[in-house]
C-alpha cells in the first residue's frame, strides 16, 4: 500500500494540488484492529463466510484525498468462524466520503459490491507465499475498481 500511495498521490497532483495520500494499519492487540467492524461484517457477508472480529482484524488501510472526497480503501485478514478454526480470509472493502469541515455527518457510499470470489480463504497449513499471488490478485483487482468507481465520483 505504502507503494500505491505515492503512485496515487502523484497520479492526482496535477488536477489537485492539495492531494493527500495517507496508509495506516492495525493488528490484534491495537486498540484500532477492532475499527471498521460494520465494514467487515458486511463484507464477509457478501463474500459468504462468517467474520470472528473477537480479538479484532489486521487491516491496512490507503486513505485518498482529492477535492475534500475520501477514498477509504481498506485490505483486511480476519479469522473465519467461530474459535480459532485455524482458518483466515482476506477481504476488501472501499468506501468515498466527504472530507469538506461542512459535511461532517455525511455518510460513505461503498465502491465495491463484494460476491463469494472477492476473498482469498488461508489455512493454517498454507504457506503464505504459495497464497501471496491471490492474494495480491485480490488487492490489485479491488484496489483498481475502488479508485476507478472514485475517480469517477470526483466529476
Amino acid at each position: 500500500m505504502r507503494n500505491v500511495r505515492d503512485q496515487f498521490r502523484d497520479a492526482f497532483r496535477p488536477v489537485d494540488p492539495a492531494v493527500d495520500a495517507v496508509v495506516y494499519q492495525a493488528a490484534p492487540g491495537d486498540e484500532r484492529a477492532g475499527w471498521w467492524r460494520a465494514q467487515i461484517v458486511r463484507t464477509a457477508n457478501a463474500v459468504d463466510f462468517y467474520s470472528n472480529l473477537r480479538k479484532g482484524s489486521w487491516w491496512t488501510q490507503l486513505r485518498l484525498t482529492v477535492f475534500d472526497q475520501t477514498l477509504r480503501y481498506v485490505a483486511v485478514l480476519q479469522k473465519v468462524g467461530r474459535g480459532d478454526t485455524g482458518v483466515l480470509a482476506v477481504t476488501a472493502f472501499a468506501e468515498s466520503v466527504e472530507s469538506h469541515p461542512e459535511a461532517e455527518l455525511a455518510r460513505p457510499v461503498s465502491l465495491l459490491s463484494p460476491t463469494p470470489d472477492d476473498g482469498v480463504t488461508l489455512v493454517y497449513t498454507d504457506s503464505p507465499d504459495a497464497r501471496w499471488s491471490e492474494v495480491s490478485e485480490l488487492v490489485d483487482r479491488t484496489l483498481a475498481a475502488a479508485v476507478a468507481g472514485f475517480s469517477n465520483s470526483l466529476g
